[in-house]
């Protein structure tokens, strides 16, 4: 969910600025590095997959994350990161042909 999420964010980075977005997994950072609205719940989503991917890289807090999230609560970050991922269709490029529709 983070993987997918920092690569749409990076893409939009790379569609606004026209530049090679910066070597960070940090999303809350990469998305303050582009002028972009983006709806509070989106945010929230965002900000929530930034904290849990840094436990996630740290294999001493892994069984702690394991047991944090049963099945419902990952479906849950599963659908709100759908729901993130849909962000870049409701933006207007300058180069209109960057992004090609996927459905979800």
């Amino acid at each position: 969910m983070h993987l997918a999420t920092e690569k749409m964010i990076k893409a939009l980075y790379e569609a606004t600025t026209k530049e090679i977005p910066p070597k960070t997994h940090n999303l809350v950072s990469l998305l303050g590095k582009i002028t972009l609205n983006v709806p509070d719940e989106h945010l929230k989503t965002i900000e929530s997959l930034n904290d849990i991917s840094i436990v996630t890289r740290y294999p001493a807090d892994i069984k702690a994350l394991v047991k944090a999230f049963n099945k419902d609560r990952a479906e849950d970050y599963l659908q709100k990161t759908k729901r993130v991922l849909t962000l870049q269709r409701h933006i207007d490029y300058p180069d209109s042909n960057f992004f090609f529709r996927c459905e979800m």
